[in-house]
Parts: C-alpha cells; sequence; structure tokens
C-alpha cells in the first residue's frame, strides 16, 4: 500500500470512456431532429463540455427555443446516448488496468460524473466496471453544474473524507477549475484535445496524462 495514498475520484465521461465522440454525435443528431440542420457551433458544445446534462439541455432549449418540455428532451437524449454508447463507446486505453491496480492497492474510489443517473448505470453495467467504485455521484445529486466545486465535495463528504485527501481525474476544464475549488489535487486527461494550455497553466493541475494508462500509482500518493 501507498503511504498517505489519495482517495481518487474519476469522471467518467472523456476519462473512463471514450465517449466525448459519442456525445458530440448524440447531441448532433437531438438537435437534428428538433430542426436545427447544421448542428451546434464548436465554442457552444466546449461550453458545453462537463456542464450537467440537464443545465445542457436547458440551455440549448433556450437557445434553440425547442418546443417539448425539458424533461422529454431529457428522455430523448437518455435514449439517444444509450443507443450511441451501445455501438460507440469504449473503454480508454488502460482504464481496466489501473482500476484494479488501486483496488488491489485498496484505494478508496469515486465517480463524480455530469452524466444522468441512468447513463451513468447504463454504462458501468456495460463495462462491468461497478465493482471498482466505492461511491457513485452524478448530476442529478447536485443543484450546480461543474466549476461549481458541488460534486466533488458531495463526493467526498460520501466518502468521508477531507478534500485535501483527494485527487481528482478529469478531462474538462470545468471539471478541473471544480476540483480545484473543492481544494483537491488533480490530473488533467488531455485526450480529447480541447486544453488550451494557457487555460491549464493557470489552473495548475498537479499532473497532467494523455489517458489512464500514463498514471502510475506513485502519482496517487
Amino acid at each position: 500500500m501507498i503511504t498517505n495514498q489519495k482517495n481518487i475520484i474519476f469522471d467518467l465521461d472523456g476519462v473512463v470512456i471514450d465517449s466525448n465522440p459519442s456525445w458530440t454525435r448524440g447531441v448532433e443528431q437531438f438537435t437534428q431532429e428538433l430542426g436545427v440542420p447544421k448542428g451546434i457551433p464548436f465554442e457552444l458544445r466546449k461550453k458545453m463540455h462537463g456542464m450537467r446534462v440537464f443545465e445542457a439541455v436547458t440551455l440549448l432549449k433556450a437557445k434553440f427555443g425547442f418546443k417539448p418540455k425539458v424533461d422529454d428532451l431529457m428522455d430523448r437524449i437518455d435514449a439517444i446516448m444509450r443507443n450511441l454508447h451501445a455501438e460507440k463507446t469504449t473503454l480508454f486505453p488502460g482504464t481496466r488496468d489501473l482500476l484494479s491496480e488501486l483496488e488491489a492497492n485498496h484505494f478508496t474510489t469515486a465517480l463524480a460524473t455530469s452524466s444522468t443517473r441512468s447513463l451513468t448505470e447504463y454504462v458501468l453495467s456495460r463495462f462491468n466496471l461497478k465493482p471498482y467504485f466505492d461511491y457513485v455521484t452524478t448530476g442529478e445529486d447536485v443543484l450546480k453544474s461543474k466549476p461549481d466545486p458541488e460534486i466533488f465535495l458531495l463526493t467526498a463528504a460520501h466518502m468521508q473524507k477531507d478534500p485535501k485527501d483527494c485527487i481528482v481525474v478529469e478531462d474538462s476544464l470545468l471539471g478541473l477549475q471544480a476540483a480545484k475549488d473543492a481544494g483537491m489535487d488533480v490530473i488533467a486527461v488531455s485526450n480529447n484535445g480541447d486544453f488550451d494550455p494557457e487555460e491549464i497553466t493557470q489552473i495548475k493541475p498537479t499532473h497532467v496524462v494523455k489517458d489512464l494508462s500514463d498514471i502510475d500509482l506513485g502519482m496517487l500518493g
């Protein structure tokens, strides 16, 4: 066991699973079904990256004037993404190896995702990841989206751990900022290519890695 080891909180999309392309495709399908023929601009997609699904759907409804109720829109995006997760989404390289190593070394691990409870449970079941996480917090368990630190502070409370004894593994700028504001160390996962070097410098992550295969236990002590 690593001395003074951290408690590890993972984001899901873009960290554990390679789902950002699925989300891009899913949002395009969702908006096109509702009459937006060319999808949505990159800057708007970047703004929504890391946002709770409820808030992202509410933002899209307000911007494009969608008529259905938010609950109905949520049901539709859930159905679209479930299909895409089944057909397109994969685990990132090194994900299962790292999670198995953390389990073998008795790390406390949690998931803190802006996704819905339904989609999170589906993904965990599909990839048989449930045994690796001691706690799971979703966007439905909090009132505020990242970069508000609520989701990470709530997860630490569920773990009964001090925030300063936690390290967050995140791929979105919103999530990285939320983790820093929660008083936690952060590992930035750069595989999605959305990082602006200047923004990352300002956040000052503890480590920057390409994907989970680059993380070793020495980073987590």
